[in-house]
C-alpha cells in the first residue's frame, strides 16, 4: 500500500494502529518526521508494548533529533532499553536496526556498524537490517555485504517497493565502488 492508501483507511479507522504505524514510517522513509510522529504517538497510545510500534516512534525520534541531543533524550533510551528486552520479535532485531540508526546520527560509525551488523546476523531473512546495512555502509564507506544485501533484497524483492529498494541500493552501491576506486587511482 502507498502513502494514500493508508491515508485513506486512516479515514475509515482513525485508531487502527496497523495503519497508524504504516503512515508514520512511510513518511519517515521520506523524511518527514514532524508529520510521522502524530501518527506513531497515535498508534503508541493504543499499543504500547508492541514492538513495531516502538520501532517506528524511536526511528521518528532519531528522525527528528539533532545528533548532539539524541544521547540525552529519555523517551529514546527508555523505548530502545524496552526493545532490547524484547530480543528478536518475530525474526527482527529491532533493538540492534535503531542503534545503529543512533549511533550513525551521532557520527559514532564504528558502533553503527557493529550494531547494523548484528541486526543482520539475528534477522537474516528480514529486509529491514539489510536495507539499514545498506544505507549504514553506504554512509560510512563500508561497502563489504553490499553485493549479499543488495541480492538478498532482490531474491525477496516480491512488491515493487523492494525491487525499487534493491535498485536503487545497486545503483547507490555501484558509484560508491567506482568513486572509491577513482580516489583510490588518483592517490597512487
Amino acid at each position: 500500500m502507498d502513502q494514500n492508501e493508508f491515508k485513506l483507511a486512516y479515514n475509515v479507522d482513525a485508531r487502527n494502529f496497523h495503519v497508524l504505524r504504516e503512515l508514520a514510517h512511510v513518511l519517515c522513509g521520506q523524511s518527514r518526521y514532524v508529520e510521522a510522529e502524530r501518527y506513531a504517538r497515535a498508534a503508541y497510545s493504543i499499543a504500547p508494548t508492541n514492538p513495531f510500534i516502538m520501532d517506528v516512534l524511536c526511528e521518528v525520534i532519531i528522525g527528528k533529533e539533532s545528533p548532539d541531543d539524541i544521547s540525552d533524550n529519555r523517551e529514546l533510551r527508555k523505548l530502545l532499553h524496552e526493545l532490547e528486552a524484547l530480543g528478536t520479535t518475530q525474526g527482527m532485531s529491532f533493538y540492534n536496526s535503531r542503534a545503529a540508526s543512533m549511533f550513525l546520527k551521532m557520527g559514532r560509525h564504528d558502533e553503527s556498524w557493529s550494531y547494523v551488523n548484528k541486526a543482520v546476523e539475528h534477522s537474516p531473512k528480514q529486509l529491514g537490517p539489510r536495507l539499514a546495512r545498506i544505507r549504514v555502509g553506504l554512509k560510512i564507506g563500508r561497502l563489504n555485504h553490499m553485493d549479499q544485501d543488495i541480492a538478498a533484497l532482490q531474491g525477496g524483492a516480491e512488491g515493487l517497493s523492494n525491487r525499487f529498494l534493491a535498485d536503487q541500493s545497486r545503483i547507490q552501491h555501484e558509484v560508491a565502488r567506482n568513486t572509491t576506486a577513482t580516489s583510490r587511482g588518483a592517490h597512487q
